[in-house]
């Protein structure tokens, strides 16, 4: 059963956590979002090193009202092939942690920030791993037909864990898997405000040739786009934008 972590809370500017975030705030009401992503090298049709940071936080400091049902981010012209590599399961992953994963799985690290407020009065850091998985099983714990997905484990220390597997849509979009909404007029035990993860470039032979597990668009056209979109339960949405220069090959 995927447990509640109390990981990620920022509030304010001033609760990053050290996570650094340059890109221009979108806003939805009093809820604001901030995306930066950097791909390297930013060269066309290449195997890309992705570095991601998003901050969610309130024009007031206080914590947001509203609950996201999705986290959705879109790599636009990037190509995911996560079905050329070992993968590990949600199921086995949720029950052992990240030993039970195969290590050729595991796509990278980073850290989080929640707020859990007012259960929590201070922001709760976590240390965040990612691997490139199954989600073989729902929220509750119950199997469920196996889809590709990046599993993303954090660990706040103190025996308190979190599980966002986030799944493939298309070719070069994520987008979180679904939980359980809160009760009506009831708020979720915690609220993201911040995740940054760093993935190096991995890649795979397969027969003559060399696959990557995320590759660069195969063309360049002065910048690349990234979108991520946050959707609530209430249907709303606040959707921020981030780009970078890139060459061609």
């Amino acid at each position: 059963m995927r447990r509640v972590a109390l990981i990620v809370i920022a509030g304010s500017l001033a609760g990053l956590g050290g996570i650094a975030i340059a890109g221009e705030p979108a806003s939805s009401g009093n809820d604001n979002l901030i995306l930066q992503v950097n791909a390297s090298p930013p060269r066309a049709g290449s195997a890309a090193a992705l570095d991601f940071s998003s901050l969610v936080y309130t024009s007031d400091g206080l914590r947001s009202s509203r609950s996201s049902r999705t986290i959705k981010i879109r790599f636009t012209g990037f190509r995911f092939h996560p079905s050329r590599f070992a993968k590990c399961l949600e199921s086995k992953l949720e029950k052992t942690g990240p030993s039970a994963c195969p290590a050729a799985s595991k796509l990278g690290t980073g850290s989080a920030t929640a707020d859990a407020r007012p259960i929590v009065p201070k922001p709760v850091q976590a240390k965040v791993q990612a691997f490139n998985g199954t989600l073989d099983i729902d929220d509750k714990g119950k199997p469920i037909p196996p889809k590709p997905a990046i599993l993303i484990y954090a660990d706040a220390g103190g025996g308190i864990k979190t599980y966002l597997p986030t799944l493939f849509r298309g070719s070069d979009t994520v987008e979180t898997a679904e939980g359980t909404p809160p009760a009506p007029g009831t708020q979720s035990p915690f609220t993201i405000s911040s995740l940054h993860l760093t993935l190096p470039a991995k890649t795979k032979r397969v027969g003559r040739r060399r696959v990557a597990f995320a590759e660069t668009p195969r063309t360049c056209r002065r910048r690349w786009t990234f979108v991520q979109t946050n959707t609530y339960y209430s249907g709303e949405k606040v959707v921020a934008k981030d780009t970078q220069p890139c060459v061609r090959r």
